[in-house]
């Protein structure tokens, strides 16, 4: 026996359908609103990079802090792929295949009942699906990450071990985690973690020789990499990590946040309860090998990650934890199959009402960052003329915005130099084609009618620095006359005439 509990028997076929309802489960609560919800400025960006030549995508993600290769995904995607619905169909079928491979790692170290366990936790994690409708590299991180592990358990469990299409495996999956996010190392050295406490030198010497097979595939980024990391410490938007960032990262593996306050709290018992619970029936059983591997791929990343951010700029990057959610999932499943049944139902059903407090919220969500900007977007394009401008505070409007009116002409001012915010480089600014303007004052220059873009959260944090009003309202009002002001949501729009 691998794991607590007993191994379930089940046939094949029962194995398949009921794998199969979980995958239909997953793709139905990965497409709701999937094309109704706004994008967001990560979004935009994702999707301006993504239509350049595979050359300027290069240039862009080397100034960047990413690796180019879900750039290069979506690229190939867009080709078939013409409105946001169809856009995030990718990362929803990127999403839903990683839940085979979970259910095959959990399968292996224990047994098909706790492999389907956990698969159905994973199609319903709330943070598994907000990944899936994101236009960003993380799912296909996850993906590569995740089929790096099986292959490895395949190899360590499965008596595999001789077996080269696999090592390729491991490679490959390597490969495609670490071409798609930066902070994959971090992942990806966790199994090592694990081999060399447990002192299985022999496993060990042949993952490293695949991991240097990975660093090989890696030859071609690696040039780019010490520029990536110089702009990673000069700007990166992430806090210090402290106790508050890594009960929301504990947070963020059983629900959504922000939520309101009644349920946020009510997460927070969920959460707690079930992570209580899953702990205490591993343990009274005995961790066993493949309990203690989980343990590992869910403690390593964000413990190295957390000690990385007080070395250099803080990393603490919750998204990247999306690799350490599922396997805290597979625990909580090996839990299930464990454990008596009050417990057993007691950890199901936290895991289950987190995700029903949590995905309505998740899917209806429409304040800042992920402002309601179609309706902006339709309201400038039917309101504004010739003589008139389209000025945007600053990116995060702008380039969502562009994406929904692309015929309408729209400027946006610069991140302050060398702030947490300045975060779009020059070069991956000339490979995207969009620049700032340098002023209000050259925005404006000319227009009679101005349209100013800006996030009600913009002008708080200026009262909040002492400041009476927002410097570009202060500067607009001198020289114009403020008329209407469109709301939508936090995002506002100010018109101003001479």
């Amino acid at each position: 026996m691998d794991g607590p509990g007993q191994r379930v028997r089940m046939s094949r076929r029962a194995f398949l359908v009921v794998l199969g309802l979980e995958l239909l489960l997953a793709l139905v609560l990965r497409s709701v609103a999937s094309g109704t919800r706004a994008i967001w400025y990560d979004d935009a960006f994702s999707l301006f990079l993504s239509r350049q030549d595979l050359a300027s995508i290069v240039r862009g993600t080397a100034a960047d802090t990413m690796p180019p290769l879900y750039y290069f995904l979506l690229h190939g995607w867009m080709a078939i792929a013409s409105t946001v619905g169809e856009w995030r169909l990718l990362n929803i079928l990127l999403s839903s295949g990683t839940i085979v491979l979970v259910v095959a790692i959990a399968r292996r170290l224990f047994d098909p009942g706790v492999g389907l366990v956990a698969g159905l936790f994973a199609a319903v994690s709330p943070l598994q699906i907000y990944q899936s409708q994101e236009l960003r590299m993380y799912t296909l991180l996850t993906l590569g990450l995740t089929a790096y592990v099986w292959a490895i358990v395949e190899l360590w469990k499965g008596g595999h071990d001789r077996h080269g299409w696999l090592w390729a495996v491991v490679m490959v999956g390597g490969a495609v985690a670490a071409y798609s996010h930066n902070l994959a190392v971090f992942s990806l050295v966790a199994v090592d973690v694990y081999f060399l406490f447990r002192r299985e030198w022999s496993f060990l010497r042949r993952l490293v020789l695949a991991q240097l097979g990975i660093a090989v595939l890696l030859i071609p980024w690696l040039l780019f990499l010490p520029g990536q990391i110089a702009k990673i410490q000069a700007a990166f938007w992430t806090p210090r990590p402290g106790l508050l960032e890594v009960l929301q990262a504990a947070l963020l593996f059983h629900g959504y946040l922000p939520l309101a306050p009644d349920l946020q709290a009510g997460l927070l018992v969920l959460s707690l309860l079930a992570i209580a619970l899953t702990g205490f029936t591993l343990v009274r059983n005995g961790r066993g090998d493949g309990t203690s591997f989980l343990l590992a791929m869910l403690a390593v990343p964000p413990v190295l990650l957390f000690a990385v951010s007080y070395v250099m700029r803080p990393v603490f990057v919750p998204r990247a934890f999306l690799p350490s959610a599922l396997a805290y999932l597979t625990m909580a499943a090996a839990a299930v199959g464990a454990a008596p049944k009050p417990v057993r139902l007691a950890i199901v059903g936290c895991v289950l009402a987190s995700a029903a407090i949590s995905l309505p919220a998740q899917y209806t969500y429409h304040s800042f960052p992920r402002s309601p900007f179609p309706e902006a977007a339709e309201f400038l394009a039917s309101h504004t003329s010739p003589d008139s401008v389209v000025v945007h505070d600053n990116k995060l409007s702008l380039f969502p915005m562009a994406i929904y009116a692309p015929l309408l002409e729209q400027r946006f001012l610069p991140d302050a130099p060398g702030s947490p915010n300045d975060t779009l480089a020059p070069a991956t600014q000339e490979a995207i084609g969009l620049f700032p303007v340098t002023g209000i004052d050259l925005a404006t220059a000319g227009s009679d009618v101005v349209y100013f873009v800006v996030f009600q959260r913009a002008i708080e944090e200026y009262r909040a620095a002492g400041l009476e009003d927002h410097p570009m309202l202060a500067w607009l009002r001198l020289r114009f006359q403020q008329g209407e002001v469109a709301a939508f949501g936090d995002l506002k729009v100010y018109v101003f005439t001479h």
